[in-house]
């Protein structure tokens, strides 16, 4: 704590009489010329010390209203996040056969709600049902016609991150739509940071970020947006095992969960040649219409699935069409891309220039979709229906991790339906493995480096006896 100057002037006083006691000190050149300037200076200075240690406190940050907060942290660089919308898709389904010429417009802004009334979702991007192209819309199992469309909250926070099959409503109504539903969980709403943890944020901007390595890397991407990503995974190039691109220098390959969701419209010309077109946005998550000449068509999703650029922005995901448009045909792809991987490629591309040496490549993490089959015995008091929907909310949070983890075991997941439902008398796995990659009905399933589970509504099967 700063001292006041009288203090000082004692304290240099007595300093030099202890080294020479007959030196008058109360008076003359010794007090006007030296003790008196240099306590004046010595107050300054502790003072400024004082004040700069406040700053860098957090006791002194959490003293700042919100608006001087801001303004500390933007003269630092740091930005307070605002929380984000959870985010996901719904399908909009009709029974009705449209016919050719007929098309059913389910326009942006579209609200659909839980049956609280107060989690509502709107729709980010104009979807349609298409009669000249009906085929292409029909769900064989479910014997209905049906577009998805991307939704986000209309609030932030985690109480907008719910299960699937919690959207039944729409907001007003749309002629033609019979109903709307969730297959998938909302997810990724987080509620506005804090103070307290905007401040230390702001403080770890003076720790040090361990620059020119792996670790200080991953921090930096970590906090570039934490509300977007929610875990990260280097692989370095010595890593034969994940690492899979051609480099001719170090390099870093960047894994991320996490995922922001934008709709886009990408315009070209046929030239009657070309049947093959290469979004400009990258890397794409669907492809929801492809129209030549004003009239929607069939078309072939082709993902681009080389090591040395797949899942990242410098992907080259595109479509096939049947035949190549005639020369001057306009053809417009309406298709949604993963924004964050471009926004975090070109964050590192700008700080890599001055603080890192290796060839760095950020990449979506790769799902890994799972199977569970679970019978339940439950007491006769108890509704089989309530507890499906409870079984099938345990299963799903169990499964459905947003971050990296190792092993997923069988034992667990039934041991936390035992735990976690009420009236269950008796828990049986039926199924518990990769959908696509399992050897076993059963198993512990393994995750590499930059995988991550994933446990879909439709892979999921619960069957409740008495």
């Amino acid at each position: 704590m700063a001292r006041n100057k009288r203090s000082i002037e004692k304290a240099l006083t007595d300093d030099i009489l202890a080294i020479s006691p007959d030196v008058d000190v109360y008076k003359g050149p010794i007090l006007d010329l030296f003790i008196r300037p240099q306590a004046a200076q010595i107050r300054l200075t502790e003072t400024q010390v004082d004040d700069l240690s406040k700053r860098y406190s957090l006791d002194y940050i959490r003293t700042q209203k919100t608006e001087a907060l801001l303004l500390y942290g933007a003269n630092h660089g740091v930005r307070k996040s605002p929380g984000r919308p959870a985010r996901g898709s719904v399908h909009f389904y009709t029974y009705s056969r449209l016919r050719a010429g007929e098309v059913l417009v389910i326009p942006a802004g579209t609200v659909v709600t839980t049956s609280d009334t107060t989690i509502a979702y709107q729709t980010t991007r104009e979807v349609i049902i298409n009669g000249e192209t009906i085929e292409s819309y029909y769900s064989a199992t479910r014997r209905r016609y049906e577009v998805q469309a991307p939704v986000e909250s209309l609030g932030t926070g985690e109480v907008f991150d719910i299960p699937a099959f919690r959207i039944r409503n729409i907001q007003g109504s749309i002629a033609g739509v019979d109903g709307v539903e969730n297959r998938v969980k909302i997810q990724g709403g987080t509620a506005a940071e804090s103070n307290e943890s905007y401040g230390r944020k702001i403080l770890m901007k003076f720790n040090g970020t361990a620059l020119g390595s792996g670790d200080g890397l991953r921090q930096l991407i970590q906090n570039y947006d934490s509300s977007r990503i929610l875990d990260t995974k280097l692989v370095f190039s010595s890593d034969y095992t994940l690492f899979r691109r051609r480099t001719r220098r170090a390099a870093w390959d960047v894994y991320l969960i996490g995922e922001d969701e934008e709709s886009v419209v990408d315009n070209f010309t046929g030239d009657g040649v070309r049947n093959e077109f290469v979004l400009t946005y990258q890397p794409t998550l669907s492809v929801s219409d492809v129209k030549v000449n004003g009239v929607s068509v069939q078309f072939s999703y082709k993902p681009d699935t080389t090591d040395q650029t797949k899942q990242s922005s410098s992907s080259r995901d595109s479509i096939i069409l049947p035949a190549a448009p005639s020369s001057g045909m306009p053809v417009q792809i309406t298709y949604s891309y993963d924004k964050l991987i471009q926004d975090v490629q070109d964050y590192v591309d700008q700080i890599q220039i001055n603080l890192y040496e290796a060839d760095t490549l950020i990449r979506k993490a790769i799902p890994i979709y799972l199977r569970v089959k679970v019978t339940v015995q439950i007491l006769s008091s108890y509704d089989e229906s309530s507890t499906e929907s409870d079984v099938r909310d345990v299963i799903s949070e169990f499964a459905n991790i947003t971050n990296y983890v190792d092993i997923l075991y069988p034992e667990k997941l039934r041991d936390s339906i035992s735990s976690e439902v009420g009236g269950i008398s008796k828990v049986t796995i039926v199924e518990f493995t990769r959908r696509d990659y399992g050897t076993m009905p059963i198993e512990a399933v393994e995750f590499a480096g930059n995988e991550y589970p994933v446990l879909l509504a439709d892979d999921v099967t619960v069957t409740v006896r008495r």
